[in-house]
């Protein structure tokens, strides 16, 4: 098991459905990825792995984002053709490589940013724009996918041993005055 691997198993991302269903995609990501993460925990090893796996995380989002958006039009038209000849019952069973890469990427990403406890706002932010970017490559709605990577993102955010922040005194003054 490389590093890589053994982080996520020990923030228990490796759980996600989207890995169990998707185990070659799982292990393209490990492949690429685990040097840079060896590298980055080697190199600063005062800092916590699984800040070092956010970091990687982060890089491979943007780096399968802009994968995406390269090949957008490119895959439209391939969906536009299955469409056409295969008909819409069957086009379901023909998906890019790279859209599932970017799925599982966007999963992780944002079960990593859950289980640190990092804001929802901008996990929602994150959530929405992968969601529209891939689906414009999927059949699936957007709002159905971000649905998905919300799930991750609060999976993480159940695991998480982190303390979960006590609001301020302020917002619990307003809470009770407006309750």
């Amino acid at each position: 098991m490389t590093e890589l691997e053994q982080q996520l198993n020990n923030i228990q991302a490796g759980s996600l459905s989207t890995i169990e269903s998707d185990r070659k995609s799982f292990e393209l990501f490990i492949e690429k990825h685990n040097a840079l993460f060896k590298r980055a925990c080697g190199r600063k090893p005062d800092i916590a792995p699984v800040q070092h796996l956010l970091g990687v995380l982060t890089k491979a989002h943007i780096e399968e984002t802009s994968h995406i958006e390269s090949q957008s039009e490119s895959a439209a038209a391939m969906r536009k053709v299955f469409d056409e000849n295969l008909g819409k019952e069957h086009t379901h069973k023909f998906e890019e490589l790279g859209s599932r890469q970017f799925a599982l990427v966007t999963h992780l990403w944002l079960y990593c940013q859950g289980y640190l406890r990092m804001d929802f706002s901008l996990a929602n932010d994150h959530a929405f724009n992968s969601a529209t970017l891939l689906s414009t490559t999927t059949l699936a709605s957007t709002q159905e996918l971000r649905t998905q990577f919300l799930e991750s993102f609060y999976l993480g955010n159940e695991r998480s041993p982190i303390a979960a922040r006590t609001p301020s005194k302020l917002s619990q003054w307003f809470k009770r005055l407006f309750s």
